[in-house]
């Protein structure tokens, strides 16, 4: 693949135009894997499905007028995100994109199957598109079965083509009930392969979603299979290989292609084949969508349709989630976000002269620095589907009251695996902390820690009392990971809210938010034990939250 595979492409789609060879027939297969929800172009102005689309439409009316090769334009699986399964209405957006970039065929990855058989059935109910996977048994999911076949045939140019689907047998999927199987990837494939041989086929594509290593398998020991279009889950130019090709023992090369992910690009792959269809040629790559690459108006509409893809702002900082060690400003962001959204709905009872002392009943939050796992960088438009995927996908709300000798302990026991990129570290909103990391023992890390007031007007920080009592709000994942937080004796409060949720609802604020503001300080050297008093910089923590 070189770095002109576009210019190159491009001017071999030209000059082959209408010169093919009458024992030859040639044929551009178009193809797109791992979406994973991403249909926006990225916020350096690149990719996304107007581009696709753009170019779908390009080289389809150019077969249609007899200017280019017949086109086929497969999917491959996991156009949802693995981070949402069941929010929402995702299946019915992606549903409407691939209406609109009308795959010939599309097979199953596990991101599909993952999102249980109420979404899927809905998914498949408004789908338009072929869907083909030879080795899955639905059971009594009767329903689901009459939407997907295990292959399809086109007619090309006197030709039958023959495309079959399969997904990935390795993968256990618990969201699936025990009457659905998923049977061996290559018996299945040989029993389907052959059945298209036998009745007249002469070109077979595999559509992949089982990974390389299978794919490899499937190239050396699937009788008549031509062509592999897998899946590649690496997003970006580099780190991965669009085209392997396998020698079979009988001397037959067989191409495996994939594209990168988040159709950040399109992969094109050009073939030639004899009558009796043999591969005589073969050449492609993936096609960068850079920014100059017009988009699609109809697919640019359907964005501003769908409300997951509203914008609700756009980022004038990098929101860094690499908190696993320091203090980020993505964390302070959802830490904020969780205090927002319990303070808002709160009514505090009135004192004699009719004002409230509260302004929240939980003024303190912790979030795992775990829990968000993806960057937004600079400029970056903000969306549902933005947000949502940056963090875990099924994360909620957990309310607790705890001792300040046991809010200390959690604390701490976030710090236990400290340097070595640990997701346990805690982020906060209401709490100032500073650790001592040249201590071994967890218990002697923490030097000072003050925490926000509720019973206030205007919020400040004091010492935090080891005997007083703190109601705080974690996410789910935190309650989860930190022994301290899930062996109360008192049970806890479950918000059944998603955290993307929250986050958004903030977002609407149309406020500037908080940066990192030094909520916390890693004293990693011993040196720096002796610099600025902690109290003189107290006050530049301060947040003053005004009610």
């Amino acid at each position: 693949m070189g770095k002109n595979f576009e210019l190159l492409f491009l001017e071999c789609h030209e000059r082959d135009a209408g010169r093919t060879s009458s024992r030859q027939t040639q044929m551009c297969v178009i193809h797109c894997n791992n979406i994973n929800f991403c249909f926006e172009e990225t916020s350096d102005k690149t990719g996304g499905a107007a581009r696709v689309l753009y170019y779908v439409k390009k080289y389809r009316k150019e077969a249609e007028e007899d200017n280019g090769p017949s086109v086929i334009y497969v999917n491959t699986g996991d156009n949802f995100s693995a981070n949402r399964y069941n929010t929402g209405n995702q299946w019915k957006i992606i549903a409407d994109y691939l209406n609109l970039l009308r795959p010939d065929a599309m097979c199953l990855g596990n991101h599909e199957l993952n999102v249980g058989v109420e979404n899927l059935t809905l998914f498949l109910q408004h789908l338009e598109v072929p869907v083909i996977t030879a080795n899955i048994n639905f059971g009594h999911q009767h329903t689901l079965q009459t939407y997907i076949t295990p292959s399809r045939v086109l007619e090309i140019k006197n030709h039958r083509i023959g495309i079959v689907g399969v997904t990935t047998a390795r993968t256990q999927i618990p969201s699936l009930p025990t009457s659905v199987s998923i049977t061996d990837e290559i018996e299945s494939l040989q029993r389907e392969c052959s059945k298209l041989y036998n009745s007249g086929v002469n070109i077979v594509i595999v559509l992949s979603h089982a990974g390389i290593e299978v794919d490899r398998l499937i190239a050396k020991v699937v009788e008549h299979v031509d062509v592999i279009v897998g899946c590649a889950k690496r997003y970006g130019r580099q780190g991965w290989q669009y085209k392997e090709v396998i020698k079979r023992s009988d001397g037959k090369e067989v191409p495996i292609i994939r594209d990168a992910s988040r159709m950040t690009s399109l992969g094109v792959f050009k073939i030639e084949f004899n009558n009796t269809g043999d591969l005589t040629k073969y050449d492609g790559g993936s096609m960068f969508l850079h920014s100059k690459i017009p988009q699609d108006v109809e697919a640019l509409k359907l964005q501003t349709q769908d409300e997951e893809l509203v914008e609700l702002g756009v980022t004038m900082v990098e929101l860094d989630h690499d908190c696993k060690s320091s203090e980020c400003n993505f964390a302070n962001l959802v830490a904020d976000a969780m205090i927002d959204y319990k303070s808002k709905d709160y009514k505090a009872p009135s004192n004699s002269t009719g004002k409230t002392k509260k302004w929240t009943d939980y003024p303190i939050a912790l979030i795992n620095a775990g829990a968000i796992f993806r960057s937004i960088t600079k400029g970056y438009k903000l969306t549902l589907s933005v947000i949502q995927d940056s963090m875990l996908y099924d994360d909620t709300l957990v309310l607790q009251t705890l001792t300040g000798q046991q809010l200390v302990k959690a604390i701490l026991e976030g710090t236990e695996y400290h340097g070595f990129s640990s997701g346990y570290f805690l982020q906060f909103s209401g709490v100032h902390v500073e650790y001592n990391m040249t201590k071994l023992k967890v218990e002697e890390r923490l030097l000072r820690i003050y925490v926000r007031c509720n019973a206030c007007h205007i919020a400040y920080y004091s010492p935090l009392e080891r005997d007083g009592k703190y109601n705080i709000i974690v996410n789910y994942k935190t309650y989860l990971n930190i022994d301290t937080l899930n062996h109360l004796p008192d049970p806890p409060i479950m918000d059944p809210i998603l955290l993307g949720d929250v986050v958004v609802q903030y977002l609407k604020k149309e406020e500037p938010f908080a940066e990192a503001n030094d909520r916390l300080r890693v004293l990693a050297e011993a040196s720096e034990l002796t610099t600025l008093p902690f109290y003189l910089y107290l006050s530049y923590y301060a947040l003053i939250y005004l009610l």
